[in-house]
């Protein structure tokens, strides 16, 4: 499995909707804040969040459906994997990859159909990158070992 920083972004792009692919553009810190100030996750929370883990207060799940929301991703409520394929085709040059991670967001799309609840979106969508990225040989970025 390897792992690259195209490959990272693009797998959390299905779920941060390109929280790692995207850089860290002043716009999409406006982002990350508006939803920061309109949620109130924790630093740990947020700290998981970039190594994939789900959080578990409802402030926390909020804030990951908030970010989907304003990148577009999710709208009214659903997943909208057209979307999300564009952010990742925008971000990855390596065809190879970007057609696993097209995979991926075929996948976790059709895991996700039929939620509509925003705080609840998030979660699933992060619990399905992280059972089905082996599948199709991404790797995950993974807190550093102690």
């Amino acid at each position: 499995m390897r792992t690259s920083a195209a490959a990272t972004g693009a797998a959390l792009l299905v779920f941060v909707a390109v929280v790692s692919a995207m850089e860290m553009t002043p716009e999409f810190m406006e982002i990350i804040n508006k939803c920061k100030a309109e949620h109130e996750p924790t630093e740990d929370e947020l700290k998981g969040i970039m190594m994939m883990k789900v959080p578990e207060s409802e402030h926390g799940k909020c804030f990951m459906g908030c970010v989907l929301q304003e990148v577009g991703v999710v709208k009214d409520g659903k997943f909208d994997k057209e979307e999300a394929k564009k952010h990742a085709a925008a971000k990855m040059s390596d065809k190879d990859e970007l057609e696993k991670h097209m995979q991926l967001i075929d996948k976790c799309s059709q895991e996700v159909d039929g939620e509509t609840d925003s705080c609840g979106i998030g979660p699933k969508l992060m619990e399905c990158i992280k059972q089905f990225a082996p599948e199709f040989d991404i790797a995950l970025p993974h807190a550093p070992s102690e």
